[in-house]
């Protein structure tokens, strides 16, 4: 599934979440690097709707930033 990552109220990301069902999830707990690059691999935790944890990796694309 695809989902956006937001940051202070603003969209700054697309996330895609391998193996989960967009119906099954109800929040996803980002660790974000300071140093974030334009794309990037995240681990992230996923929980589901019946509230299990689940490690998965994001593929992260920032949106609407200048490569620096």
């Amino acid at each position: 599934m695809k989902a956006k990552l937001f940051i202070n109220d603003q969209s700054v990301a697309e996330i895609w979440l391998d193996g989960v069902e967009e119906d099954h999830l109800t929040t996803t707990i980002l660790t974000i690097p300071d140093d974030l690059q334009r794309e990037q691999t995240l681990k992230v935790k996923v929980q589901t709707v019946d509230k299990r944890w689940m490690p998965k990796t994001a593929e992260v694309r920032l949106l609407n930033q200048q490569p620096s």
